[in-house]
Parts: structure tokens; C-alpha cells; sequence
């Protein structure tokens, strides 16, 4: 107690220096000993960024996404695990506010306390790589606890499905949220596909038939599909994909060499949907290209044999385009796609 009164005797200016050389873990000891420290941390720059908060298995997870804090703790009572997540994050939020960017909840392990689910987040993952043996350990799992998760959570900016099981979603927030990325969409069929409103979609381990991709990319170019997509992903896990069925009829341009464009803001909020890693400017080397009924332009790229992209560009032009850029010159850094 002793050297908390000591800094406190120091002027304002030298204690900010100091506190800024300390470790998060050391600010969030004296501010849990004394309020007018906390306090004081919020006058000075020192951000969280918002927090990655993790509820699975192996206990509870705390991360700040721009300070190097984590905080783990496992119990084997869930209630009780809860009660210090509960203690432990509002204090951290309260001294270095920010909020839950990433909610990462595990729906078997806490299916019988998703009440006690923080209820705001940026991005909601639901699931971990679970073995279905180990689900039918679990006598308190109900598959309507993922449901649940979905309908409590206001998460406002995606949403990712990441169990390695098979668990079918019908919530309007899974075909609205701005984000998507499903980890077994095995149950997503062309209907599914045509429901989805999101700008950003990845759907890994995908039973979706070339015929029904190319029903969906024709719904797109007529001006009838999903009018705020900008990257669709699909990959399936065995099967091969035939590219030349999922063009078929689509009368589309080769075009070689385009640079596709995302902003700062896009970049940062969808990094988690994407399928690969992202600067600002995409290199695509070739692909089939053509022009929607409302003037939007759509580039498919075969993204070797399991895997079908789609890239919507931003601005609108007249279906007889040219060769000029859409969206910009390339960047200092890119990521190149073959």
C-alpha cells in the first residue's frame, strides 16, 4: 500500500511517464488497489484496442487486441469460472475500457449457463474442433444452445460458426450480419446460399454442386442476388470443383492482372473471414469476369481445385467495360491470388 501512496505524491506529469513504463498486469494491481489510479490510467494513452474474450474447454482467455495482456484461468466448476471472468473482465474494461471485439464461446461446454454469455461483441464465434464422441459425453448438450447464443448476442459486426461438427442455423442474424464464416456448411443448400445478405462470406467444407453456384452467380448478374456481397469463398473438402460448369452460360471476359480493393476499416474488421492474408490491394491474376444487370462488376477465380472466389467490385460501370482500373492502382503491398 505503501508505494501506491508514494506515486501518488508524484506530480502529474513524471507519474504519467512512469505508469507508462509499467506492465499492464502492474497497472491493473494498483488500480485493483486503489480507484483514484484507475481513474487516473483513463487520462493517460494507454488503449486496449478491445479484447478477444475466450470461453471454452480449457477455461477462460482474456486478450487485449493492442496491449501484451492476457489473462487465463481454468476452474473446474463452471459457475464458478464465470465469477471470475465476471470480476475479472469488468475490471479490466472498467480501468482499460474497450469493450468485446471477439467472443469466442464453446456452446457444449456452457450450455447449461449461456445466461451468464457476455451479450455485446463485435464478432461472435461459436464452437471449437470437437470430435462427436465427445459430444455424446456430454449429457447437458442440446443442440438448440447454439440458437440460443445466436438470438441473445448482439454482435454487430460477424459472425463465425467454427465448430468442426455439423450444426444447421436458421436465425435471420446468421443471413444479415455483415461477416460470415461457417467452418462445416455441409448443411447450406442453394436456398441457404441465395438467403445470404452478407458482404463477406467464407463457407468451408461446402456440399454445394457446381450447378448450384452457377444458378447463384446467374441470380447475381441479373441483378436479383445478394446486392451488398463484395468476397464470396467456397471450398469444399473433397470433391473437386468443375470451373468450367460453374461459369456455364455466364458469357464472361478473361481479364488478367487487376487489382481488387478493400479499405482500412473492411480490412481490419473482416481479417477473420477472409481465406487468406489481406493488404489493402489484391493481385488477380486471372479471372472471369462480367457485368451485373445494375452495373456492378464481378470477377470469379478458381482458387485451385476445391475452392471457388468471388470478388464484387465497388463501382458501378456500363456492362460494355473497358480495360481502365475500377477500384484504384495497387499498393506498395498487395497480396497476389493465382
Amino acid at each position: 500500500m505503501s508505494s501506491v501512496l508514494n506515486l501518488l505524491d508524484i506530480p502529474l506529469l513524471p507519474l504519467a511517464h512512469i505508469l507508462k513504463t509499467m506492465s499492464i498486469q502492474d497497472l491493473l494491481n494498483l488500480s485493483y488497489e486503489q480507484e483514484i489510479i484507475q481513474e487516473f490510467l483513463k487520462k493517460i494513452p494507454i488503449r486496449s484496442g478491445g479484447y478477444k474474450c475466450t470461453l471454452n474447454r480449457h477455461g477462460i482467455i482474456i486478450e487485449m487486441e493492442k496491449q501484451s495482456f492476457t489473462f487465463n484461468w481454468n476452474n473446474d466448476s463452471i459457475p464458478d469460472l464465470l465469477d471470475v471472468f465476471d470480476e475479472s473482465f469488468d475490471h479490466f474494461d472498467k480501468v482499460f475500457p474497450g469493450g468485446i471485439n471477439k467472443l469466442e464461446v464453446c456452446p457444449i461446454i456452457f450450455s447449461e449457463y449461456i445466461d451468464r454469455i457476455p451479450t455485446e461483441c463485435s464478432i461472435l464465434s461459436i464452437g471449437e474442433e470437437i470430435e462427436l464422441e465427445d459430444i455424446e459425453e456430454e449429457e447437458e448438450y442440446s443442440e438448440e444452445t447454439p440458437e440460443s447464443l445466436l438470438n441473445q448476442t448482439n454482435f454487430n459486426s460477424g459472425l463465425i460458426l467454427n465448430a468442426s461438427i455439423r450444426f444447421e442455423v436458421t436465425n435471420a442474424k446468421l443471413f444479415n450480419v455483415d461477416y460470415l464464416k461457417i467452418r462445416n456448411s455441409e448443411w447450406m443448400t442453394s436456398s441457404s446460399l441465395e438467403r445470404l445478405q452478407n458482404k463477406i462470406i467464407h463457407l468451408q467444407n461446402s456440399y454445394l454442386l457446381e450447378t448450384e453456384i452457377n444458378s447463384f452467380l446467374h441470380n447475381l448478374k441479373n441483378g436479383n442476388g445478394n446486392k451488398r456481397l463484395e468476397v464470396l469463398t467456397i471450398e469444399s473438402e473433397e470433391e473437386e470443383f468443375d470451373f468450367t460448369a460453374v461459369l456455364n452460360g455466364l458469357e464472361t471476359i478473361v481479364t488478367e492482372n487487376q487489382v481488387y480493393s478493400m479499405d482500412k476499416s473492411t480490412i481490419e474488421g473482416a481479417g477473420h473471414f477472409l481465406p487468406f492474408y489481406l493488404w489493402r490491394n489484391i493481385i488477380l491474376h486471372e479471372t472471369h469476369d462480367f457485368v451485373t444487370q445494375d452495373g456492378r462488376r464481378v470477377s470469379i477465380q478458381s482458387g485451385g481445385p476445391r475452392a471457388i472466389r468471388v470478388f464484387v467490385w465497388k463501382s458501378k460501370e456500363s456492362r460494355k467495360r473497358g480495360s481502365e482500373e475500377v477500384d484504384g492502382p495497387a499498393a506498395k503491398k498487395h497480396c497476389s491470388l493465382n
